[in-house]
């Protein structure tokens, strides 16, 4: 390989990476070089969307060195996306490659990064064939030591092996001050997922806490996502989401839009986003919310509101009762806000089709605050009743 510079800041990137900025002036590097360093410090900055164009736009290298770190670049770029099929397309290319070079620390992090693809993929069987590779490989760095372990931990939380998980966790923790911020960040949110498939939610408090402390992490929509989803299943909290908003995580943003409109009773919505991810992942996304995939946050937040979603809907009216007493009955019953939508059909037996109909049933909420003197809650497309309301009647 006559790319020996190039290699050489490769391995000084992902080991020292607070060392390594300068070099992307460095003029012994060829263009297609400079935009592969470049590519890193996005993926690092967490801009993968960008580190996926800039790779995709970037000629193929007749050099198969460079052309193997493009190949891995876009696998790694999108797996933090996940996209993990599409990734997995490109770590094996890379690995064709590199598999032909004299480049151990390259063909080492494309078995970890190939491996964490496995995981998100839920295939136990090929992420561990990915790392009986990667211990064949000499561990010449700490680093490659500390990602080992890493991907091992990972594995055997996926396994249920809780066991080795534990006894991995702790040789992991002596070596996370020293791991590059970008890796300690990556193992905090492994241990995270890790303590909820566990419902062990005050680990998953601590770990938001050490997250917190590293700040463009903290910003971050897989942050933003955990805490989100966490608060919500322990403590009730509502989730707010911009409908206009993007997300550079799809799958996430996804599955928190989901339960939003669970959480709402809008199964509408919920069922569209739901196709949504069946088109991502249709072998962990099923039919009637059917998720095949393992025990974690977003599938515990699932089983919460489709057990609520159940046992609203067999609701029937009371004929006998008035329809002010029929809303208020059925606000005080529940134990989740409703949809606007879903009250209309249950008080008149038809679907809402304009403003006027949603007019109507304002003007009837109305009614019911001033004649049963209780303060019912408008928000997001839904209505609910304060809980002093309810305890006030029950009392």
């Amino acid at each position: 390989m006559n790319q020996k510079t190039f290699y050489k800041l490769i391995i000084e990137f992902n080991t020292e990476p607070s060392k390594s900025k300068s070099y992307v002036k460095d003029k012994r590097l060829t263009l297609n070089e400079k935009k592969i360093l470049e590519g890193y410090y996005l993926i690092r900055n967490n801009e993968n969307l960008e580190a996926t164009k800039l790779m995709k736009d970037l000629e193929p290298s007749p050099l198969p060195f460079v052309e193997g770190q493009r190949m891995l670049l876009l696998g790694l770029s999108l797996n933090n996306q996940s996209y993990f099929h599409e990734a997995e397309i490109y770590l094996i290319k890379a690995l064709k490659i590199l598999e032909k070079l004299e480049t151990p620390f390259s063909l080492f992090m494309c078995y970890f990064n190939l491996s964490l693809v496995y995981r998100n993929l839920l295939r136990p069987t090929e992420m561990k064939q990915a790392l009986d590779s990667m211990q064949l490989i000499k561990h010449e760095t700490v680093f490659q030591k500390a990602r080992f372990l890493r991907i091992s931990f990972a594995y055997y939380s996926l396994i249920d092996d809780e066991k080795n998980a534990l006894e991995t966790l702790k040789e992991i923790k002596p070596l996370i001050s020293n791991m590059p911020e970008s890796d300690s960040i990556a193992q905090l949110v492994t241990e995270f997922i890790f303590h909820c498939s566990r419902e062990d939610f005050k680990n998953c408090e601590e770990v938001l806490k050490e997250m917190k402390k590293h700040r463009k992490f903290h910003l971050t929509e897989n942050y933003t996502y955990m805490k989100k989803l966490l608060n919500h299943l322990t403590k009730d909290e509502r989730i707010y989401l911009n409908e206009s908003t993007s997300s550079s995580v799809p799958l996430l943003n996804l599955q928190l839009r989901v339960i939003q409109a669970l959480e709402e009773t809008d199964l509408e919505k919920a069922s569209k986003h739901w196709k949504d991810l069946t088109k991502m992942m249709p072998e962990v996304y099923q039919e009637n919310f059917g998720f095949n995939g393992k025990k974690c946050l977003f599938s515990l937040c699932l089983n919460k509101h489709l057990f609520k979603t159940v046992s609203v809907q067999p609701l029937v009216r009371d004929e006998n009762n008035s329809l002010v007493e029929a809303l208020y009955q059925l606000l005080r019953n529940s134990s989740t806000p409703l949809s606007k939508s879903y009250i209309y059909e249950y008080l008149w037996d038809e679907t809402p089709v304009d403003k006027e109909d949603f007019n109507k049933l304002e003007r009837l909420v109305s009614r019911m605050r001033s004649e049963k003197s209780v303060d019912a809650i408008s928000r997001k497309n839904t209505y609910s009743l304060k809980p002093e309301s309810k305890k006030k009647e029950a009392g």
